[in-house]
């Protein structure tokens, strides 16, 4: 499932960065409400739902904006 950052997360150990506009590939556990799970550079990682919006929520935002 692709989805959209919305929210900066920060991997600092990692030495990476998510940044606001970058899409995502995410493995979404349906028993796990907070998070969803990637990968990157062969290990797994975990991101809080709420700083991403789905494919379909960010075409529901774009069209919106235009037609206000």
């Amino acid at each position: 499932m692709r989805v959209m950052c919305i929210q900066q997360c920060n991997f600092k150990l990692c030495g990476f960065t998510i940044e606001p506009g970058q899409w995502l590939e995410v493995y979404d556990n349906t028993t796990d409400v907070i998070s969803y799970t990637f990968e990157r550079n062969g290990s797994e990682w975990f991101v809080e739902k709420f700083k991403f919006i789905t494919v379909q929520q960010f075409r529901e935002k774009q069209l919106n904006t235009l037609f206000k």
